[in-house]
């Protein structure tokens, strides 16, 4: 249940994201959404609210529903016409590497239990991550000139 509001903001962005005209911008808000949960967990700990890790999972519900709509219509909006079905094959299967590596994150940094410190080690993780896709997705000048449903 503690991971119902993650899933339903998700599915909420979801929609949202699939009417949106534009890319870059749902994709750097997910980014600085992923950075604002990452910087909530680094502060949880084992005392920390119901409600405070509630309020996480809906941050990293949002980006999960907001990249799942931008990068799917980044890969239509800039494969080639061609070549779309490669190219979604290759973001599923960058989706499936970052799951497993993921998983694999987890299971290093709690090894044989959920302790506060492998919590944090997992946010600075994730933080770092949603940093560089700020970065990366802000800077990104084909982003700047796609839109959803158009080819560049």
């Amino acid at each position: 249940l503690i991971m119902l509001p993650m899933s339903l903001a998700a599915a909420v962005c979801s929609v949202l994201g699939a009417r949106t005209k534009g890319i870059r911008a749902p994709l750097t808000l997910a980014s600085v959404l992923l950075a604002a949960g990452s910087a909530l967990l680094f502060a949880a700990d084992h005392t920390t609210p119901l409600a405070a890790l509630l309020l996480a999972g809906v941050l990293f519900g949002l980006p999960q529903g907001l990249t799942s709509t931008g990068n799917q219509a980044a890969v239509f909006a800039q494969a080639p016409a061609d070549a779309v079905g490669a190219a979604a094959g290759l973001q599923r299967t960058a989706q499936y590497l970052g799951a497993v590596t993921s998983a694999s994150l987890i299971g290093l940094f709690y090894g044989q239990r959920a302790t506060d410190a492998g919590l944090h080690h997992i946010a600075v993780v994730s933080g770092a991550l949603g940093l560089l896709l700020i970065v990366l997705t802000a800077t990104d000048r084909a982003l700047r000139a796609t839109r959803a449903g158009t080819a560049s």
